[in-house]
């Protein structure tokens, strides 16, 4: 079995369409991976970008791979934070385990 393929990407501050571009960009060049690791601020740096953030985090969009990210938070990570617990919390009350 092969070793998983991972793609790494640094600061995001919020801005995942472009990051979304690039990884099909990448996995379509040098891919496939099987999932991406974000270092740095992931977060938005500003209130103004929350709302592409939220997309991602309320489902009307979706990045192809599984996402982790690790470093430093910024000024969105509370309010997204705290919506993506409510999510999972509801999830788990509704039942929808295959979701997570």
């Amino acid at each position: 079995m092969a070793p998983p393929r991972i793609l790494l990407c640094g600061d995001v501050f919020g801005r995942l369409n472009q990051l979304v571009k690039r990884i099909l960009s990448v996995n379509k060049s040098a891919g496939p991976f099987d999932a991406v690791i974000c270092v740095g601020q992931f977060f938005p740096d500003s209130p103004e970008k929350l709302q592409e953030f939220m997309d991602y985090i309320e489902g009307r969009s979706q990045i192809p791979l599984p996402t982790y990210f690790i470093g430093d938070y910024g000024i969105g990570a509370p309010k997204v934070l705290l919506a993506a617990s409510r999510d999972c919390e509801s999830r788990v009350q509704d039942g929808r385990f295959e979701d997570m």
